[in-house]
């Protein structure tokens, strides 16, 4: 028994919608597919198609981060025996930062440090503190974090529409995709 989809969609123009359901139901007919497996073919087609035309983020690219001076604070220690390390007001207050701190300063002594404030080129990325003996070193880290949160998620949604056609599947065989 062949059973024939109506697809109607309200705001969508009439030769997208009609064009899907001339699609549907010509697999229903030929191919001899329930409507259910039209349906799940059809979207996975679809999703195969939006996922090749789906860009990723390029690999090697110049980033555009901003590093400024943070002026009166240097980089100090706080404690007695176990010492730590912080950062103070050049009256030696202890200055506590709103964001993160990343100290880039090993073999360089505190005094040849500054503070620099790390805003990435993303408002999604939290501004952070970097102790470093220059801007260049600073921008340098910020680089390399970016590099890092690319190759993380730069293929996100092309990952996110094949877990999705994974899931629509009915012929899956066993695969850790979803984990």
């Amino acid at each position: 028994m062949i059973t024939y989809v109506k697809l109607t969609c309200d705001g969508v123009p009439g030769s997208t919608a009609d064009g899907l359901q001339r699609v549907l139901q010509d697999r229903s007919r030929i191919l001899g597919e329930t409507a259910r497996n039209a349906v799940i073919a059809t979207a996975i087609d679809i999703l195969i198609s939006l996922r090749a035309a789906t860009r990723s983020a390029k690999k090697r690219r110049t980033v555009k981060a901003t590093v400024s001076v943070v002026g009166g604070v240097r980089p100090g220690f706080t404690g007695g025996r176990s010492r730590r390390r912080c950062l103070r007001t050049m009256s030696g207050e202890r200055w506590t930062p709103d964001g993160a701190v990343r100290y880039l300063s090993r073999g360089v002594r505190d005094r040849e440090c500054h503070v620099y404030r790390v805003q990435g080129e993303h408002e999604s990325v939290r501004p952070y503190y970097v102790v470093a003996p220059n801007a260049k070193a600073a921008k340098a880290f910020e680089t390399r974090r970016a590099m890092g949160r690319i190759r993380a998620h730069g293929d996100l949604a092309k990952c996110a529409l094949g877990l999705a056609m994974f899931q629509l599947s009915t012929r899956n065989v066993a695969d850790t995709a979803s984990e």
